[in-house]
């Protein structure tokens, strides 16, 4: 038809034989896209050929190009470009959204009258549609938590999709639907990293792909098995929690230590498993700029022990709470609907302090429960003589005991390692403050003791 409301109807995918019959003809053909995608439209053959692409609603020009047969190239806002001076056919690219829209073809000379040349003449016109590009560089960017539909438009059609991960992870990638697709997996630099047809016969006709992968760019490359086939699927691209969301995949940390955390999507939580062997205080928090919230639970109760919101840093939590020997759980979330990074830092708080200035206080006759927690750990101990004696001080237990006698000025006095690996030290000493510092015989080893202490007031200190 020669006005858009006697348009050809054509499919997306075809090519039609036509001809401007006579000067000043002109041709309309009607494309009906279901979905968005990408739509290419052009002729082939001899006439020098103009196009328009409209749109149904009010047929204003989109877009349009041609090449004149002129000893140059014509580069439209498209990046269309044609090299070869022969060629007086017109190419349109355009990414469209689902709906009706229109081409007008004519002869370039009939669009420029300036322009010699003849003004009617046969051509074919074909159109390419494509929801998803087929090359990397034209990749439909997704997200690494998203369902995307996908549709094969024609025979050979390929889909690729672009993947940006921000950490280490697990990725898995599959389709659904009745389609019998093979997927793969590509780096950055397109290299294969991993293909699959049907999932060992666990989806059916449709692939899975699950890979570890850390920070960067990924593509994933779609087909149907059948290249002479068409048909439609759902992309499901899923990236495992860097840190399960319940107890029963908790990550399982040490009291004292550092761990990375991120939030990945609205909703994410995080659990941490941690055994506590011993009664301490135990201080958790997190630090970096993500808004975080923290609970503390019992293993036995679903009610927390302790929450926080912002007591630490910026807008991070921080709890410190006594615990008594048990299995607790850590659930770390955002405090808002958005996502980020976060360090999960945890300290186990020494049952004796390892410097003369947190040195637990005990009384000269006291029998005092100690355990060297880490290796390296020192315990301190602090004695108040009210007047002057002999002081009797020494460890029970399994574990290899040092000990040291200071003064004070935590200036040493005496050290013993003593027998049957418990230390021994028997000292006449003046009233005031002296400190006791217990550690282990081995750098590398923990163990519990005890610390007992024996004063006889009045003994000389000669």
């Amino acid at each position: 038809g020669d006005i858009y409301a006697r348009a050809t109807t054509i499919q997306p995918n075809s090519t039609i034989q036509a001809a401007l019959n006579f000067v000043n003809d002109q041709d309309y053909f009607k494309i009906v896209l279901p979905y968005a995608g990408t739509l290419t439209v052009g002729t082939t053959g001899t006439t020098n050929t103009y196009g328009h692409l409209y749109n149904e609603k009010d047929l204003v020009s989109l877009t349009y190009e041609d090449y004149r047969d002129w000893n140059r190239t014509w580069l439209t806002s498209n990046n269309n470009i044609y090299n070869d001076a022969s060629d007086t056919n017109f190419r349109i690219i355009k990414y469209l959204t689902a709906g009706t829209y229109y081409v007008r073809v004519r002869c370039y000379a009939q669009e420029f009258s300036s322009v010699a040349g003849a003004a009617a003449g046969e051509y074919t016109l074909y159109s390419q549609f494509d929801d998803h590009g087929n090359s990397r560089s034209t990749a439909t960017s997704i997200n690494p938590n998203s369902e995307t539909e996908g549709h094969f438009e024609r025979a050979g059609d390929e889909d690729f999709f672009k993947i940006v991960i921000s950490h280490s992870a697990t990725l898995t990638l599959k389709t659904t639907g009745s389609t019998d697709t093979v997927g793969t997996l590509l780096d950055a630099s397109g290299n294969e990293i991993a293909q699959n047809d049907n999932a060992n016969g666990s989806l059916g006709s449709n692939f899975r792909i699950s890979r570890s992968v850390t920070a960067g760019i990924y593509y994933v490359k779609v087909k149907h098995r059948n290249r002479a086939a068409t048909g439609e699927y759902t992309l499901v691209s899923s990236l495992d929690d860097d840190h399960g969301n319940s107890r029963s995949t908790a990550t399982l940390i040490s009291p004292n230590s550092i761990t990375p955390g991120r939030i990945e999507r609205a909703g994410d939580i995080d659990f941490f498993k941690i055994v506590i062997s011993y009664a301490e205080r135990l201080t958790i928090k997190t630090t970096g700029s993500t808004d975080t919230e923290g609970f503390l639970y019992h293993e036995n109760s679903t009610t927390p022990i302790s929450s926080d919101d912002d007591s630490g840093s910026g807008r991070n939590f921080k709890i410190s709470q006594w615990l008594g020997a048990g299995i607790y759980y850590v659930k770390v979330n955002s405090n808002r609907t958005t996502t980020g990074s976060y360090t999960l830092v945890l300290n186990l708080d020494d049952d004796h302090g390892d410097t003369i200035s947190r040195a637990t206080s005990i009384t000269p006759d006291s029998t005092t429960a100690g355990r060297i927690d880490r290796p390296g750990d020192v315990d301190y101990f602090k004695i108040v003589f009210p007047e002057n004696g002999r002081l009797d001080v020494k460890t029970t237990g399994s574990g290899d005991t040092i000990g040291e006698l200071l003064d004070a000025n935590g200036n040493k006095l005496v050290s013993s390692s003593g027998a049957d690996h418990n230390f021994i030290i028997t000292r006449n000493v003046m009233a005031g403050t002296y400190y006791v510092k217990v550690k282990h015989h081995s750098s590398t080893a923990i163990s519990n003791y005890s610390l007992v202490s024996k004063f006889r007031p009045g003994v000389s200190t000669e």
